[in-house]
Formats: C-alpha cells, sequence, structure tokens
C-alpha cells in the first residue's frame, strides 16, 4: 500500500504556474513541490501552465506550496470573485463569513462589506472554485450570488440619477437612521426645497 491511500487527509490541487518556458522550468517546480513536506505525488504541465499535486493536507497547504513556486522565480495568479451576501444583519454575520471563507483552501483574502451586502475573495484557482466559495456561504444561511461586471456600477448609476430627478423636482431628501436618532418617528421625511 502506498503513503496515499494510507492517508485519511489526503488533497488534490491543480495550480496555475506563469513563467515556465522550457522542461527545465518544469523540472524545477516539481523539485521544489516535491520537497515539502506532505507532498506525494507533483506533475506540472508546460503547455497548460499548471502543476497538479498530491498532498496531506495535515502537513502542507496551498500558501506553502504558492511560497515555494514564488520563491524560485514562478508566479502562481490570484482570481478575484465579487459577491452579492444577502442576509448579514450585523458585524458578527460579516465576521462569520469572514472567518468561514479565509478557512477554505486557496482563499488569499476575504473583505466582507454589510451595508453593500458584498464579499470581495482573492483566491488560487484551481485550489478552489467560485461555486464552494458560494456555497460555503450559503451553508451558513446567507444567500451569496456572484455579482455580474458592472452591476455595482449601473446600482450606483441608478442612485445618481434618481437623486438627480428628485433634485430637478425641487424636493431635498433628508435620512435619518434610526441607531443615530432613537427619538425618531418619520425615518425618511421629504421636504420642498425653496427657491
Amino acid at each position: 500500500m502506498n503513503e496515499m491511500t494510507r492517508s485519511d487527509n489526503l488533497a488534490q490541487v491543480s495550480l496555475p504556474v506563469q513563467g515556465m518556458t522550457c522542461a527545465a522550468c518544469v523540472a524545477k517546480v516539481e523539485k521544489v513541490l516535491k520537497n515539502l513536506a506532505g507532498v506525494q505525488e507533483v506533475h506540472v504541465n508546460l503547455l497548460v501552465g499548471k502543476a497538479a499535486v498530491a498532498y496531506a493536507s495535515d502537513q502542507a497547504g496551498v500558501p506553502q506550496m504558492v511560497k515555494a513556486i514564488q520563491e524560485i522565480g514562478y508566479e502562481v495568479p490570484e482570481e478575484e470573485i465579487l459577491l452579492t451576501v444577502r442576509g448579514m444583519t450585523c458585524s458578527a454575520c460579516v465576521a462569520k463569513v469572514e472567518k468561514a471563507v479565509k478557512g477554505l483552501p486557496g482563499v488569499t483574502s476575504v473583505v466582507v462589506n454589510l451595508l453593500a451586502e458584498s464579499a470581495k475573495v482573492k483566491f488560487y484557482p484551481g485550489a478552489l472554485d467560485k461555486t464552494r466559495i458560494k456555497k460555503e456561504i450559503n451553508a451558513l444561511g446567507y444567500e451569496a450570488s456572484e455579482k455580474l461586471i458592472g452591476q455595482e456600477v449601473g446600482a450606483i448609476e441608478i442612485g445618481r440619477a434618481t437623486m438627480r430627478k428628485i433634485t430637478e423636482s425641487g424636493l431635498s431628501i433628508r435620512l435619518q437612521c434610526h441607531r443615530y436618532s432613537p427619538g425618531c418617528r418619520y425615518p425618511l421625511s421629504f421636504h420642498r426645497a425653496s427657491g
């Protein structure tokens, strides 16, 4: 029985590697990865620019692999996903989402914004995919969906256009929040602009 079948925590990852140009580059990447503790098997493909690694997840991890590859002069590019996350109501929700997503292998950064109902996640493709990130957030009881390019900009433009129409009609808006004005009975009020 080989080591791969004995390990209960065996994981596989396929990391993109940029900068390889020849068989010597492939050999160099394979060697540095094979020398990491817990790495059981490595196959580097020059044509597709990927390093497939089987490793014991309790002994090695994606950050160590990326660091080793970068130290010998190659790059492992990150990918970014912008998500809409509905259902968060407080800073504890934000912390819960950030903690869960940061715990996924291959995630390099997570920024969750409560007011914008959004999460920006940077990760190494091949270590995990966008679907897994969304599933992790959904498993917490929130609704995560990918924002399309321009969706956020479009929402801002719609808001600006609405404000222009309101201003042009001679109305001004005063917003008050119950959190900052507990005695306020009318959180949204309209006032005719004097002019």
